[in-house]
């Protein structure tokens, strides 16, 4: 028997592997595509509740300094402002503020090199023009109030809002 016609029909078997099958795919129906996505969608949900709980129970262990920290912490300007006044003063000084808050307001200190601060925070130049200057933070609305005072045995005032 001559077995080399045969051969010559045949593939060799690694050409026949390379070749892929085709593929017949199943329609699936709207219920098989959509239930996956419901369970998913629920799993992130149960796992965002439980982060705002985890969270919410954790705002109430921190300080009276973190969760004004947190406040400022939420606008680019305002957390700017607030990490340059705790160079300027340090942190004694931001604990004083906090704890003699008055109604969502903070009384802070006034020195020679705030004027800067609050030009560079928030882009306002508060010269010895200004007596009193009543602005805002550009981002979140955040109200800060400057007073000069009236004899210069006095400091100047400055007061900001804790959240906006």
């Amino acid at each position: 028997m001559d077995t080399s016609a045969e051969s010559d029909k045949q593939e060799p078997e690694e050409e026949q592997a390379a070749v892929p099958d085709p593929v017949m795919e199943e329609a699936q129906t709207v219920e098989q595509v959509v239930e996956p996505v419901k369970k998913t969608f629920k799993r992130v949900n149960d796992k965002r509740k439980k982060q705002r709980k985890t969270s919410r129970a954790s705002r109430k262990n921190q300080t009276p300094l973190q969760q004004v920290t947190d406040h400022f912490a939420a606008c680019g300007r305002c957390s700017y402002f607030w990490a340059g006044y705790r160079v300027i003063f340090g942190e004694d000084a931001l604990k004083t503020a906090v704890t003699q808050s008055k109604s969502d307001w903070l009384d802070l200190e006034w020195n020679l090199q705030m004027p800067e601060l609050v030009h560079k925070s928030y882009g306002v130049r508060l010269d010895i023009k200004h007596f009193h200057y009543e602005g805002c933070c550009k981002e979140c609305r955040r109200v800060f109030i400057y007073q000069a005072a009236e004899n210069e045995e006095e400091s100047d005032a400055f007061c900001i809002q804790i959240s906006p």
